[in-house]
This record gives structure tokens, C-alpha cells and sequence, in this order.
């Protein structure tokens, strides 16, 4: 565990404070390691990981590779492609993301705005999504933590240790992708301004700093050398950004991250005005080191967004998410000042347990409504667009998503002693194709050369709510005579459709349905 073993009350340990605040989040993210890989898992996985490392460092062809998660994911890949093991590294960033957050609010900060912190963050439902995804976010949410961490280092800390974390983490968060530049150089800066007050300016140390700081965007270029090319080509691909799309980008990101949250804000904002009531004592000054860090790293993130005219996915500001925890956590920590010196037997162990109930609670009920309330949007959306709704909040990758679950139906009825075909949306063809794939049975099997012989069996496969009409076309029937079809299986996220009667049906022309 990241953070040290110094108990802040007599009964209770650190680390039994950290399970208290990090439970939930921690169980809820175990509770999907089994979920089925999506689309961009799944290609991620057989495009990249699949093929090694000497592939992954050197192809760069699309931004599913997140380089140094690849390498990280490789090993467990030879292990198994079960979606359990691959899952498992995730569930491990999540962890030490939580530790690493609880770590430094309780150093820097105090006992209740480290459990009202990893009580924040977990709990978001933008963290839950993105952090157990076979992808690199939540390991870039981690290393962030990490050397947030590093940038605000213990009076006691060796310094050739820390500087040497911090060249060797730093070039691993900017090797994951690299968008994350967008946050190491803020962090970087607010780190070496905060080193210059701490040291007393002292020249030599912020030098020795800089270089550290300097070594890791080296290392992370040098890593990337190979597919430097390729990078510039993906950039070039992607959506092009202005100081005109900043604001959009913020509306994108804070939406999502603060969606079950904003209520918190006018507790936040008494929070900081009881800070600056006690700012003029050097303890309150120190402990908002932290907070004005993450508003430094916030800012410079989209700044610098703007100067390199780039419009990253919302996801890509994931790294952002323990920073803002950290804020949160500050603020309704100094809003619990007040209380204990009104009241000086409201120990701060009771503030802390106090807080971590009521938020769990407020946050409760956003949290158990969610899978209807992403079901709801979901449906919406399908039934105007081709493509699933995909942001930061209402997002498909944490929908009922059990393809795995369909194939093994279809198969336990030995459908491959009939003929038959497997129809659905291009847009599905990862999704299903894989776990069809995975048990070895075909998308299609004894189809007739001419296909007037003979009818086969149609089987639909098509997400709830969206239209008939691009499933039909892919079937190469009429939406009139799909839309005939009998309901006979609910697998969440898809549901499954067979026609009422064996009918003459064509291959599409790329020769699979679907493919």
C-alpha cells in the first residue's frame, strides 16, 4: 500500500481508513471483472496486445493502442484472454489510484479530507466507468495520482528516490498516450513552483527537480520515437481543436465528472470561505498546497489544449478525476473545520466517519438508478443514431453488456446441426463476432451455394431500441419482414430475434453478416 503506516487515532489504523472509504468503490469495480469486452476493448486487445511487444511499441496505426497499458496488459493476456484475468490489472490501478489519492490528502491535508476524497472519487460514476476498462485510463488515473504524489513530497522524503520516481513515473504516464501531456507539464510546472517555496528558493534543488522533470518527457520522447510518424498521422486524422472549442471541451469533461455531484458545489464554496477566514495562519496556507496544485494542472490542461489546437475525447481528461477529488475533499474538509473547534469533542475520527456516511448516502441513489437511467438514454439515442450513446456520464461500455452469455445460449441449443445464419449491425460486429468466435461457433453455417435451394434459419441480434432498418439492410431483408421476427432471448445491452419460419436469405457482398 502506497501511504505509511502512522495512525491517525489510537484505534483505528491508516489503512482501516482507507477500507473504509475505498470499500464500496473497490467492490462495485470487482463486481465487473467478468463483463464482457466492447468494441474498442476487443480491438485494442486482438489489434495490439494480442500480437506482443515488439508490435506495440512500434504500431501506432489508431489511438486504441495505449502503449505502455499494452505492454502491461501483454502478460496477462499470455496467461488468458478470459475477460476475468484481462479485467485484473485494471481492478489493481484501481486500487492503488484510491491509495495513492487517500495517501496524499492525508499527508498533506488531514484524516477527513482523505476519507471524504477516495469517498469522491470512487464513487464517480465517470471513475467507475473508465477505470475498469481493458484500456489505458485507468492506469493513466493512477500513475496521476502517483506523481501528484511525487510533486508535493513528505519533509521526510529521500530526495534521489523521488526524483528518480518521478523521471521513471512521469515517462510512464506520457508513454501510456499521448494526451497526457496535457496534464504532466502543468503538474510539472506547479510541482517545481512548489518545490522553489518549499526549499526556500534554493537553486540547486528546483535544478535537480527540473531535470527529473525534463528526464521523464526524454525517456517517454525516446519511447515513442518509433511510431512518431504514425502519431503525427493520427493527430492529423483527428478532430481539430481552437481556443474557440476550449470552452466546449470543459463543458464536455465537467459534465460527466461532476454530474451526480454538482450539489456539492455550494458546500465547497462555504468550505473555501471558512479557508479564508484561517488563511492567515501557516497551517492553513500549507494545507492548501494541494488544492492550488489542482488548479493549476486543471487550468494548464485545457490551456494548453487550446495552444495546441487539439479536442480530445472527454475520456482523455480522465487523469483530471483524482485532482478534483482532491479539491472536493480540501474544501469540505475546511467546512468541517469550524465544527471541531466549536466543538472540540467532535473528534475528527467521528467528522471523518460522519462525512463518509452522509456522502455515501446522498450519492446512493444516483449510483442504484443509474443502470435505468443509462438504459433510458440509451434507447433514446438508438433510435435516431447508428452509433450507441457514448460520453463521459451515459456511457454503453457500462451497459448490461452479455454477448458472451448469448453465444452460449445459441450453442446449447446445437444450432450448428440446422442451417442457419447470424444477422446484426456492422456496428455490432466486434461486440458479437468475438464471443461467437470464442467458443468456436460460426456467424453462419450450411448456407446453400444458389440461395433459392433452400431456407435456413435467421437469427437477429440488435441493442434494444434501435431502428430495424440497419439490421435489415445487413440481412438483405425488407424492415417489414424483420421486424416479423420473435423475440426469444433478453441479453441485456442485445437482444435476440429468430424469424417465425426458415427463409431464402443472401449473404451480404463482404461475405459474412455483420463483418
Amino acid at each position: 500500500m502506497p501511504f505509511r503506516e502512522s495512525a491517525p487515532s489510537p484505534r483505528i489504523r491508516t489503512w482501516q481508513w482507507f477500507i473504509l472509504s475505498a470499500a464500496a468503490p473497490i467492490a462495485i469495480t470487482a463486481s465487473k471483472l467478468n463483463l464482457d469486452l466492447w468494441h474498442d476493448e476487443i480491438y485494442t486487445v486482438i489489434t495490439f496486445v494480442a500480437q506482443g511487444p515488439r508490435f506495440i511499441v512500434t504500431d501506432y496505426s489508431l489511438a486504441n493502442n495505449h502503449v505502455f497499458y499494452s505492454l502491461v496488459l501483454w502478460p496477462f493476456y499470455c496467461l488468458s484472454d478470459s475477460n476475468l484475468v484481462l479485467r485484473l490489472p485494471s481492478l489493481v490501478f484501481t486500487i492503488a489510484t484510491l491509495a495513492w489519492v487517500f495517501r496524499l490528502a492525508l499527508r498533506r491535508i488531514g484524516l477527513v479530507a482523505a476519507v471524504l476524497t477516495t469517498a469522491l472519487l470512487g464513487l464517480n460514476q465517470m471513475f467507475l466507468i473508465h477505470t475498469i476498462q481493458v484500456r489505458g485510463y485507468g492506469l493513466s488515473m493512477c500513475l496521476m495520482a502517483w506523481l501528484a504524489n511525487l510533486a508535493l513530497p513528505p519533509p521526510d522524503a529521500s530526495a534521489w528516490r523521488r526524483r528518480l520516481a518521478i523521471a521513471l513515473v512521469g515517462a510512464a504516464f506520457l508513454y501510456v498516450m499521448p494526451t497526457n501531456l496535457l496534464f504532466f507539464a502543468p503538474l510539472a510546472i506547479a510541482a517545481l513552483a512548489e518545490c522553489w517555496l518549499r526549499t526556500g528558493k534554493n537553486a540547486r534543488a528546483l535544478a535537480a527537480d527540473a531535470a527529473c522533470w525534463a528526464a521523464a518527457g526524454l525517456l517517454a520522447l525516446l519511447a515513442y520515437l518509433p511510431i512518431a510518424s504514425q502519431i503525427a498521422e493520427v493527430s492529423r486524422r483527428a478532430s481539430p481543436g481552437s481556443w474557440s472549442n476550449v470552452q466546449r471541451l470543459l463543458e464536455n469533461f465537467f459534465s460527466p465528472a461532476m454530474h451526480d455531484a454538482w450539489w456539492l458545489a455550494p458546500f465547497a464554496a462555504a468550505g473555501m470561505v471558512c479557508w479564508g477566514f484561517r488563511a492567515r495562519t501557516a497551517s492553513a496556507r500549507g494545507g492548501a498546497a494541494a488544492p492550488l496544485l489542482v488548479g493549476a494542472v486543471v487550468c494548464g490542461a485545457f490551456v494548453l489544449s487550446g495552444a495546441l489546437r487539439i479536442s480530445p475525447f472527454e475520456r482523455n481528461y480522465c487523469p483530471l478525476l483524482p485532482l478534483l477529488a482532491l479539491a472536493a475533499g480540501w474544501s469540505l474538509a475546511e467546512l468541517a473545520a469550524p465544527l471541531q473547534r466549536r466543538w472540540p469533542a467532535a473528534r475528527e475520527e467521528w467528522l471523518a466517519v460522519g462525512g463518509c456516511s452522509l456522502l455515501g448516502l446522498a450519492l446512493a441513489p444516483a449510483l442504484l438508478s443509474y443502470p435505468r437511467r443509462l438504459d433510458e438514454r440509451r434507447r433514446q439515442v438508438a433510435a435516431h443514431s447508428r452509433w450507441p450513446v457514448q460520453d463521459g456520464y451515459y456511457n454503453y461500455y457500462a451497459a448490461d453488456f452479455r454477448p458472451s452469455e448469448l453465444a452460449d445460449w445459441l450453442a446449447d441449443r446445437h444450432i450448428e446441426q440446422m442451417a442457419y445464419v447470424i444477422c446484426y449491425a456492422k456496428e455490432d460486429h466486434l461486440d458479437v463476432a468475438y464471443y461467437f468466435e470464442y467458443i468456436g461457433l460460426p456467424i453462419y453455417h450450411g448456407l446453400p451455394l444458389d440461395p433459392q435451394d433452400r431456407p435456413v434459419e435467421v437469427f437477429a441480434v440488435l441493442p434494444a431500441g434501435c431502428t430495424w432498418d440497419r439490421l435489415a439492410e445487413r440481412c438483405r431483408l425488407s424492415p417489414d419482414d424483420i421486424r416479423q421476427f420473435e423475440h426469444i432471448g433478453d441479453f441485456g445491452y442485445h437482444q435476440l430475434y429468430q424469424s417465425r419460419q426458415p427463409r431464402y436469405i443472401d449473404l451480404p457482398a463482404d461475405n459474412g453478416p455483420g463483418e
